[in-house]
Order: C-alpha cells, then sequence, then structure tokens
C-alpha cells in the first residue's frame, strides 16, 4: 500500500466518462402488466451487499409470474428535503467530540480522501447504510455482483488506475468491440465489420471534430486554464456537419452520461465524452462499487472511523477548523476539527456549509442537475446476446439510452459459471430540469414499470438484439435505483465556474472534494479529488 502522500495532480486527461445515467429495460410485454408490484405509497431505503431476493426484505413485492420488484435502491429523498426547506432540528447542548479532519460524505472521492488520510485521526460521515455513492451495488445470492449506477471507468495510467492497483484490483479491458449500437433499426457492432456503414461513417467523421480536446489537460489544479477558450459554445453547433439522424444518436449518448444533449452541453465537455466512443474502458466484476468496498474494507482495520447513516445538518467553518453537527440514529452530535473535507455536490455543500463569505458559497448554488433512473435485471441465465455495452438512439417514448451486462467482466477473467446467471444494468436519464425528479420523489414504481411495457412495445417493433424466448421464466427481480440530483451537467460556462469556485474557496480549514468540482463528473475526478482534497488537509495549505 502507498504511504498516504502521493502525489496524482495531473488531471484527467485521455479519460473516457464513468458511465453514469439511468434508464429502464425494454423487453418486459404487456402481457405482464398485471403481473407487477402495486406502487408503493412512501420509499424505503434499501442498501447492502446482497440483491433484495434476501428473505424479509422491506418493500418487496412478488409478481404472479415469480419475479419480484424489490424495494428502492439509490437516493432517499427525506431528510435532504428537511435540509433544503429550512426544516432543522434544534440543537442545544450537543455530544460533543474532536478529530483531526472530517469528511462529510461517503462516495468515491470521500472514500479516496479517508484512504489517503487512513493514518491520521478522521472521521468520515456518510447519509446512508452503504458508502459509495452513486458507485454502490449489490450482489445476488449466487455471487454475481452489479452495480446500480456507476459501473466503468477509462483511466488506465492516472489517478484511478494507481488507486485500483494499490487494492489489488485487476480491471478488464474492453476494446472497440464492447459497444453495440443500436441505430436505424439495426445493431451495429465494431467485430461485424459488415454492418460498419452509416453508423461507422458517422463516428469517422466525428474522430476529427473533437480531437481538439484529446489531449486536453482539464486539471483543477491549474485552474481548468485549458478548457476556458472551449467552454463557451455548445456542442451543437461543432457537429453541424454531421447527419441529423447521427446527431440524434450522439445526442443518446451523451445523455446517457451526463444527462444533457449536445444542445445543452459545452463544446469542451461534450468533445471529451464522445471520446468515450474511441477509447478503451476498463471494467471490475461489479463495476466501480468494487474498487468502493476495497477502500471500505481497507479503512475498517483502523477502527470505527466511517459512521454510515449520519446525517449532516450542519458545517460550521472559522479560523481554527469546523464544527460539524449530525444526526445518527436519532441523535445529534457535533465533532469539532481543524480541517473539513465536504464531498458532497455543490448544492448540499451549500446548504451545509457556513461561515464562509458569498463569493465562496454563492456559486455552489449555480449548476443544473440532471437525474435518472437504473434498472437491474436479475435473471437465472442469460437471456440478451448483446455485448458489454449496448447503446441505442434515445426513444422519447421510453427514454432508454443503453444497457450494460453485468457478467462481461466475471466471463472476462474465466471466473463466469452458467449457475450465477445474468444481470442486464439499464438505463434511463432525465435532462437537467424538474420532470425527472419529480417522478423519482413520487416514488410511484407502477409509473416506470409502465416505461418498461412502453419500452418492450418500441422494442418489438423496431427490431435489434432478441431476448431469449423463455426470458420471463429466468426474470427472478428487478431492482430500481434513483437518483435525484445525480449529475451536474457541463453546460457553457461549467469550467468557469469551477475555475471561480476554486479560486474563492482557497482557505486552509476546508476543501472541497466532489468529483463534479474537479472536472467533468466521473470516476476519475472523483478519485482526483479526493486526493487533492487529503493533500490539502496534510497541508493545512490553500
Amino acid at each position: 500500500m502507498g504511504d498516504g502522500n502521493e502525489d496524482y495532480s495531473e488531471g484527467i486527461s485521455r479519460r473516457r466518462f464513468v458511465k453514469i445515467a439511468g434508464g429502464l429495460f425494454l423487453a418486459l410485454s404487456a402481457a405482464d402488466q398485471s403481473l407487477l408490484a402495486k406502487p408503493q405509497t412512501k420509499s424505503s431505503k434499501a442498501t447492502g451487499k446482497t440483491s433484495s431476493t434476501r428473505a424479509g426484505a422491506a418493500d418487496t413485492k412478488q409478481s404472479k409470474s415469480g419475479f419480484k420488484l424489490g424495494p428502492w435502491r439509490g437516493d432517499d429523498f427525506t431528510m435532504g428535503h428537511k435540509l433544503r426547506n429550512g426544516e432543522l432540528p434544534q440543537f442545544g447542548k450537543l455530544e460533543s467530540s474532536q478529530v483531526d479532519f472530517v469528511i462529510v460524505g461517503g462516495g468515491m472521492a470521500a472514500l479516496t480522501a479517508a484512504y489517503r488520510l487512513r493514518h491520521e485521526n478522521f472521521l468520515l460521515l456518510e447519509q446512508y447504510e452503504e458508502t459509495g455513492g452513486q458507485s454502490r451495488g449489490e450482489t445476488t445470492r449466487e455471487g454475481l455482483s452489479y452495480s446500480l449506477g456507476a459501473a466503468y471507468y477509462c483511466d488506465d495510467e492516472g489517478a484511478t488506475a494507481k488507486l485500483v492497483a494499490e487494492m489489488g484490483l485487476k480491471p478488464q479491458a474492453l476494446g472497440g468491440d464492447k459497444n453495440d449500437f443500436f441505430f436505424r433499426q439495426k445493431t451495429y457492432n465494431e467485430a461485424d465489420k459488415s454492418l460498419q456503414n452509416v453508423l461507422y461513417q458517422g463516428l469517422k467523421d466525428l474522430e476529427p471534430i473533437i480531437r481538439p480536446v484529446k489531449d486536453l489537460e482539464l486539471s483543477i489544479e491549474d485552474n481548468f486554464s485549458q478548457a476556458l477558450s472551449l467552454d463557451k459554445g455548445k456542442l451543437k453547433d461543432l457537429l453541424t456537419p454531421l447527419s441529423p439522424a447521427f446527431r440524434t444518436f450522439l445526442d443518446s449518448h451523451l445523455k446517457s452520461s451526463i444527462c444533457g444533449t449536445s444542445d445543452e452541453v459545452s463544446i469542451v465537455s461534450g468533445s471529451w465524452l464522445l471520446q468515450d466512443l474511441f477509447q478503451k474502458s476498463y471494467v471490475l466484476p461489479g463495476g466501480n462499487p468494487a474498487l468502493g468496498r476495497a477502500l471500505r474494507l481497507e479503512l475498517n482495520k483502523g477502527g470505527d472511523r466511517i459512521k454510515t447513516e449520519a446525517f449532516v445538518w450542519s458545517a460550521k467553518v472559522d479560523d481554527s477548523g469546523a464544527t460539524v453537527v449530525y444526526e445518527k440514529r436519532g441523535r445529534l452530535k457535533q465533532v469539532r476539527c481543524r480541517h473539513l473535507i465536504m464531498a458532497t455536490p455543490p448544492m448540499v455543500t451549500g446548504r451545509i456549509l457556513s461561515g464562509v463569505t458569498n463569493e465562496c458559497k454563492g456559486p455552489l448554488f449555480t449548476f443544473r442537475y440532471g437525474s435518472y433512473l437504473v434498472a437491474n435485471l436479475i435473471f437465472d441465465e442469460e437471456v440478451f446476446p448483446g455485448t458489454y455495452d449496448n447503446f441505442r438512439a434515445l426513444s422519447p417514448e421510453c427514454g432508454i439510452t443503453d444497457i450494460i451486462k453485468a457478467e462481461t467482466p466475471y466471463v472476462k477473467e474465466g471466473t463466469y459459471r452458467k449457475s450465477m446467471g445474468s444481470v442486464l444494468t439499464v438505463y434511463r436519464p432525465w435532462s437537467p430540469g424538474t420532470e425527472g425528479r419529480e417522478k423519482l420523489a413520487a416514488g410511484d414504481r407502477s409509473i416506470f414499470a409502465q416505461e418498461i411495457l412502453s419500452g418492450a412495445e418500441i422494442q418489438a417493433a423496431e427490431g435489434g438484439r432478441p431476448l431469449a424466448g423463455n426470458w420471463r421464466r429466468q426474470l427472478k427481480e428487478v431492482v430500481l435505483s434513483r437518483w435525484g440530483h445525480a449529475i451536474v451537467v457541463p453546460t457553457p460556462g461549467y469550467f468557469r465556474r469551477l475555475a471561480a469556485l476554486s479560486r474563492a474557496n482557497q482557505s486552509p480549514v476546508y476543501s472541497l472534494a466532489h468529483s463534479s468540482l474537479a472536472g467533468i463528473q466521473c470516476l476519475e475526478s472523483a478519485v482526483i479529488a479526493g486526493e487533492r482534497a487529503a493533500r490539502r488537509a496534510l497541508s493545512g495549505k490553500g
């Protein structure tokens, strides 16, 4: 293991986005409509290492056809909305403690910072039962792990690759044949030369258009100076030489990863994401949650320094440190530290953080957010013949963008057994705005089931990769995960706002460490944000 003083400040050049998007699978037929579970009257938090096929899982419903519709995973909006609405508890006199470092949040940036501070006196406070943020996952009883959100990364030599190696993990590299593209009623794959016509001609035309950002350094260390000149216009203005049909396909790919189309994202961020189509992916069994679990196991060796189910109400900084008030199991506590690391989304950080100037805090509320939903379909055996990631042109009727096969890394490393079955992770994103968040907050799973059924009708009409004829008998469970304010959408001016935030927040007593504030939101940015925050905490410098 490292000594805790590693310097990974090189930015995120040559990196693809982690797959963070959402969706519903499009293969359930209308005949199953009456067999789905009834809508729930309220949400339930259900995180953990195993699927909700475990006995006694709250809010799990059994359909007449034999599969279960599990309880909600992902975000629980209850406490966050109380904070948003100003419904704070009376603090009064609280039980107090003191540490050197407090980390607010439990996502990949927070876990990375904690790992680099593992030899120090720190406390990590996470709202949910499980750490990992959007890189949370579960495992079926048959031993097949899958992601509830982020599934892969693309760093082969930077901070993420080094951290993965330190954890003793061995990712599988997937080349250009990793993707299927469903486009104009045909399925294309790089390995199938006979189908490389209109789609691959579009990709050939795209590559020189986005080439200027290929070697661009998106580094928080230099306030994103190289990105600022390309950060003004919309990506759509760069794509006009391409056919309208191909641009629609690219919009689906963009929305799948950052909840925004070419009409919404900036030139630099959109071009950066589309590099994804030309580079390798790196996949761990179980997806990115495998790294989160490895970090958590390593940190647990240092004692009880991670507090889960601990909701932070306030983090007030002053000249000598910060005081954090949090609630755990109905009891309010406070902890004093000399350096605070805020590894929460900008909007959340703005509501929690106090004792700073408006110049430091105001820009935290200037970002737009997209939301998404993930459906994991758990089968007894393989029923879908696609590749690792299966993209499709966005269908307005159902909003489905792509499907990932969770067993692929197991197959690649030679550890897959037929008895493990199959898990399809399906993504359905929403653009920035209230539509997706309102649907997710309402928590009516019957509505999402209707979208699945609509997707089935669309798939039947369009063709594409078929499901095995016996897929209904093999379907054991449907696991839905909702992510509300999940993705900071990189609209024009995104990097200008990041640079302004970085310049304003140079206090020696706190750091901002969320992935979205260290570049384009992905696993690589989260690791870089965590590394940087740990270095600043140890140095005590701005």
